[in-house]
């Protein structure tokens, strides 16, 4: 319990970058934390799928939606597509000639929490 006439005083402090970083080097902790990659759309695992069920194929991005009644946005899956590139895991320039890569065949599609197969 606090003396009568005695307040509290509360202090407020907020670190600039600059300042959290030299705190990071004194302890001794890297400056940047490693990034964690992202997990992968439906849309970009249906595409890796197809990709795995026909290596060694070139493929458009429509291509595992030919079946269906939804067949996504084209700027959409252009943009899906060449993320794919970008991380290794289909080569090739959007929309077609889309072949999978061995990172891309790598990956365990059915156990990505994303994944859901088309119907």
């Amino acid at each position: 319990m606090l003396a009568p006439g005695r307040a509290i005083v509360l202090l407020f402090v907020q670190m600039t970058t600059n300042g959290g970083k030299v705190a990071r080097i004194i302890k001794g902790e890297p400056l940047t934390k490693p990034k964690q990659p992202k997990s992968l759309s439906l849309s970009a695992l249906r595409l890796i799928a197809y990709g795995q069920k026909h290596p060694g194929q070139e493929f458009e991005w429509c291509t595992p939606w030919k079946d269906t009644i939804h067949v996504p946005d084209y700027v959409i899956m252009a943009s899906v597509a060449r993320s794919l590139i970008k991380r290794d895991l289909l080569s090739g320039e959007p929309p077609y000639r889309l072949p999978i890569t061995k990172p891309g065949q790598a990956i365990d599609v059915p156990a990505e929490p994303n994944w859901r197969p088309l119907h």
